[in-house]
């Protein structure tokens, strides 16, 4: 565990390692989805992180050596100048890439939404949680995500916060099980000073 302290409306990286549960080897995060999430309480959902960053944007969370595990997360100024002073509770989450499920089938993304629209995609294959790596023409639409939700009925599968697609159908893919686990160290105390009134 590993307490992180700063002023609000500062700025601040920081490195992250992560380890497998040895505390030795590092773990390869090559295709895998970072995740922190800073929050009054951990059983909050993400949806009411007082600061949430992924790996599915560099400018968030950087992966700088993937084999080694090894990532750069980037607090900027407007992500803690309107909270509170105060102690929240911070974690990393990473999901790594499992077995195949599925290649079938095609998305169509629509610019802006965190929704795809599935033709041809065998639902009862995949799952929430699962790691879905698009192929799609823009670099937006070839980030890989997790689905946190599926809709058998209308086709489409929700990836959460990431709503940078670019408009385009036919977009192939692949998807994996994702396996989820808060890395050992990586959680603890964010304590968020209040900053000096010149």
């Amino acid at each position: 565990m590993t307490d992180l302290q700063m002023v609000r409306g500062d700025s601040r990286n920081y490195q992250l390692e992560i380890f497998e549960s040895d505390g030795a080897t590092p773990v390869d995060v090559t295709g895998g989805i970072i995740k922190f999430a800073a929050k009054r309480r951990m059983r909050d959902p993400n949806s009411e992180a007082q600061i949430f960053k992924t790996s599915y944007d560099p400018a968030e969370i950087q992966v700088t050596d993937a084999v080694n595990g090894q990532a750069l997360l980037k607090i900027l100024v407007e992500d803690t100048v309107s909270t509170d002073p105060g102690t929240l509770r911070w974690d990393v989450e990473l999901t790594r890439r499992g077995a195949l499920l599925s290649a079938a089938g095609t998305w169509t993304a629509t610019a802006g939404s965190n929704v795809l629209t599935g033709v041809g995609i065998d639902f009862s294959a995949i799952h929430v949680g699962d790691i879905l790596v698009p192929a799609g023409v823009t670099a937006p639409n070839q980030v890989p995500v997790t689905i946190t939700a599926l809709d058998s009925v209308a086709l489409t599968a929700e990836t959460g916060s990431y709503e940078s697609w670019d408009a385009e159908a036919g977009i192939s893919h692949q998807i994996f099980t994702g396996n989820r686990k808060t890395p050992d160290g990586l959680s603890g105390c964010f304590v968020l000073l209040a900053d000096v009134v010149i």
